[in-house]
């Protein structure tokens, strides 16, 4: 049902940032021991794909991340650029370019909108909040300089009275989150300056028309409460492993 991006890119999506929300800097304190030092990340699809790919994570003086480098391909990296209202995210594959994304913030210092340019294609997304500065809804559009922009997905987000996230859809799909028990999140995990989940859950169900599917998330944490392992199993049997170490 859902597509499997290559091993690289599900690590670059999963630790987007690490980094800069201001509600939540905490966690960048180097004194507080939430701060990442190494991040990795494992792949099993069955018969297709056993990897890892490892990266260090590497900070500014303000403690924002600056650049994710692969220790496991010396050539790929993920590189942040900061300017006043904007950041730059740069996705270096092999020594070549192969993605520049530019994240616009808006007065809540939240992402507000983004421009994507992938090879020949160029995406733009806006990012709507609610007034509890939850994230409810993207919107993904098209874009070439002769049509402009044009509209090709929305992913809607919904949450619980205790402002835990409880499903989203993107109009085919529709993910629905459990919550079996408080496992609060420690990690900054996402895009920087975007809202972080409080809660973790421990099982995803995912819908259409044709069938469903679930994703069952466990968590280990060292003797600091800090997360050092989590691992999500889908019912198709495809694994993801993810590691960290702190400073």
């Amino acid at each position: 049902m859902k597509r499997i991006a290559p091993l690289v890119f599900v690590a670059i999506i999963a630790v987007l940032a690490f980094s800069c929300s201001k509600e939540d800097s905490i966690h960048n304190d180097p004194a507080s021991g939430y701060k990442i030092k190494t991040y990795s990340e494992a792949l099993y699809i069955p018969g297709l794909l056993d990897s890892t790919e490892s990266f260090d994570l590497i900070y500014d003086n303000q403690d924002r991340i600056i650049r994710l480098q692969s220790t496991t391909s010396p050539g790929t990296r993920i590189q942040y650029t900061y300017s006043g209202d904007q950041y730059v995210m740069e996705f270096i594959i092999d020594g070549h370019l192969s993605i520049h994304n530019t994240c616009y913030l808006n007065h809540l210092s939240l992402v507000d909108s983004s421009i994507q340019y992938e090879y020949n294609d160029t995406t733009i997304t806006r990012y709507i909040y609610n007034d509890n500065k939850q994230l409810v809804q993207q919107r993904l559009y098209d874009y070439t300089k002769f049509l402009g922009a044009k509209l090709f997905k929305t992913i809607t987000y919904t949450y619980d009275v205790n402002g835990l996230l409880a499903g989203e859809t993107d109009g085919t799909v529709v993910t629905t989150y459990k919550y079996d028990r408080v496992i609060n999140n420690t990690v900054n995990a996402g895009m920087p300056y975007m809202p972080l989940p409080k809660q973790l859950p421990t099982q995803a169900i995912h819908v259409n028309v044709l069938d469903t599917e679930t994703t069952d998330y466990t968590y280990n944490f060292d003797s600091k409460n800090r997360l050092i392992n989590d691992v999500a199993v889908e019912s198709n049997g495809v694994t993801r492993t993810r590691t960290y170490t702190y400073f």
